[in-house]
């Protein structure tokens, strides 16, 4: 399984810690993360995708699942916030 991401790490919207631990336990489930690359186009045979470097690549695929978004609600960013906060 491959997961597409076009940024620089996965769940980009949350901390670096949480996104290293999501790559690493996506790699547990035997998913290869690909970041800095892009889908460009999809079709009934796979995905085409442009790498960072700007180089396209053909990736042969039967099943394509797409999803976008990560991102933290507001409430739940004060939430964090508070929830780190020294106690006393």
């Amino acid at each position: 399984m491959l997961l597409v991401e076009g940024n620089p790490r996965v769940l980009g919207g949350f901390t670096p810690k949480l996104g290293a631990a999501a790559e690493a336990s996506l790699g547990r489930r035997h998913v290869t993360v690909r970041c800095n690359t892009k889908v460009t186009a999809v079709d009934a045979d796979g995905v085409e995708v442009q790498l960072a470097d700007g180089r396209r690549e053909r990736i042969d695929a039967r099943t394509v699942l797409w999803a976008a978004g990560s991102r933290r609600r507001r409430w739940r960013r004060r939430w964090a916030c508070r929830s780190m906060a020294p106690a006393g």
